[in-house]
């Protein structure tokens, strides 16, 4: 099997990465994974092991310059996972659309018309908008564009827009294509420094500090351990219904406090939790309808959000 990935030196990329070499290689006997990249160099020089694997191959390149990707008609299966998630504001508005927009629709330019590769575009839970408004799991049919213009994010934006623009390029090219729509996750290659609440919270409780709450702690979350989002999206790649969308993630909520004490408990039983109350936090829940998944590809969770926390601090200590 062969396949190209984009974002494949983030979270999702390198989630998959292992997943592939740990599980599916040994199963299947055969792989050939070459990723995308604008610095690989500097990936490889923090994961050296990679270096040794002959089944994967980097190549620097670009997904806003399409010169740098090259012909994807020999590829079996692509996965489109590219779009900084992790920088914050250092991304303006429009580039954050743009290269999510701009960089799936160069992609979709290199497939070849009507051939045997099929896509995996990996979208967000974020289409959906900030979060249910009805204390109810957010189900693949609940998409309101007109309504996500006005409250969501330029990233929540452009997955959608490219959503939409993988559909008009399977009506026009007879490409074939499946869709993740992924919510919130836990594990090793998760980035503790980031803006993603879970890792902050383990980071503060690997260094002995308090977890810092800033918002009421009324927010509703789930998480999904990275073994389970790759194993997920690698059974989408391949016996997802084509044009279909999948929500990626766990349904079992938690809230925001509760999820900083099982943390502290269980990682730093010495550290306080402080729930600052910030007015400007808004209080959401944000909790995928995974009932599709499980009925449609009997996909399951394999690891709780207690042991996916302890996996995750345990890596971070090694």
């Amino acid at each position: 099997m062969r396949i190209f990935l984009t974002g494949g030196t983030g979270f999702f990329g390198s989630a998959l990465i292992k997943y592939l070499g740990n599980y599916y290689l040994p199963i299947t006997g055969s792989l050939s994974l070459h990723v995308l990249s604008r610095s690989p160099n500097t990936f490889l020089r923090n994961n050296p092991h990679l270096n040794e694997l002959p089944w994967l191959d980097f190549r620097i390149g670009n997904i806003l310059q399409i010169d740098t990707i090259p012909s994807l008609s020999s590829y079996d299966y692509i996965i489109h996972a590219a779009a900084d998630s992790t920088k914050g504001t250092t991304l303006s508005d429009i580039d954050r659309f743009e290269q999510i927009l701009i960089g799936t629709r160069n992609l979709l330019d290199r497939m070849e018309p009507a051939g045997q590769t099929r896509l995996l575009f990996i979208s967000s839970g974020a289409v959906y908008g900030n979060g249910s408004s009805t204390n109810l799991p957010l189900a693949e049919e609940l998409v309101d564009a007109n309504r996500l213009c006005y409250v969501a994010s330029p990233y929540a934006f452009g997955k959608l827009a490219a959503e939409r623009l993988c559909q008009y390029y399977s009506k026009v090219h007879n490409l074939d294509y499946t869709v993740a729509r992924c919510f919130s996750f836990v594990g090793p290659s998760l980035p503790l420094r980031a803006h993603f609440a879970i890792g902050n919270f383990i980071y503060d409780a690997l260094q002995n500090k308090d977890i810092i709450i800033k918002g009421d702690g009324t927010g509703i979350r789930s998480y999904m351990y990275e073994d389970d989002l790759a194993r997920w999206l690698i059974e989408i790649l391949i016996n997802g219904k084509h044009g279909e969308a999948y929500n990626v993630g766990s349904d079992i909520p938690i809230s925001i406090r509760d999820l900083a004490c099982l943390i502290r408990d269980n990682i730093c039983p010495s550290s306080d939790v402080i729930i600052q109350n910030d007015p400007s936090v808004p209080s959401t829940i944000y909790i995928p309808d995974t009932n599709k998944a499980a009925t449609k590809l009997g996909l399951e969770l394999s690891l709780s959000l207690l042991d996916s926390v302890i996996a995750t601090a345990k890596a971070h200590v090694e």
